[in-house]
């Protein structure tokens, strides 16, 4: 019965009755190593980053089309998380932030380049915001949520500091 029990319980990320605590309001899922209120504040102080505005002069819009999709891929992943056990997130479109590269001086881009070398995106775990390096345009529109749901799939992982 107790080996049932433990294989049933194989895959969950918190038991039952301890869901409701554990529920997720930004990426950071636990802070570890630190007093219970210590750990309530630090969470407190992710979700605040979560909820932010975070703009940059270097952004490229949101196109209405993109943020539709935005939400179609959190819709999309809560479904197919969920078969893994895990509760997803849903990504405000304001948390995705595509960098416009006729904005970058000839110095930025290639300080960005050096930095992010082939990288087609980045999540920010310290910032609860994602960074697209392709242009979501014509052509390329797939390359783009390739590397978007790639990014969203690292937000809604475990993320423990």
């Amino acid at each position: 019965m107790k080996k049932e029990k433990a294989l049933n319980n194989i895959g969950n990320i918190a038991p039952a009755e301890n869901k409701a605590q554990n529920k997720r309001e930004s990426g950071v899922s636990r802070i570890v190593g630190v007093e219970k209120s210590d750990e309530a504040s630090l969470l407190d102080f992710f979700k605040a980053k979560f909820e932010s505005e975070q703009k940059d002069d270097i952004e490229k819009e949101h196109s209405k089309e993109l943020d539709g999709l935005i939400n179609a891929v959190n819709d999309r992943l809560r479904y197919f998380l969920k078969e893994y056990g895990i509760d997803s997130i849903p990504i405000p479109a304001k948390n995705i932030h595509i960098v416009d590269w006729a904005k970058l001086t000839p110095q930025q881009a290639e300080i960005f380049k050096k930095k992010h070398g082939n990288d087609s995106g980045i999540y920010l775990p310290e910032e609860q915001h994602i960074g697209i390096f392709r242009e979501y345009e014509e052509g390329k529109k797939l390359a783009f949520l390739q590397t978007l749901v790639h990014e969203m799939i690292h937000f809604n992982s475990f993320l423990s500091f």
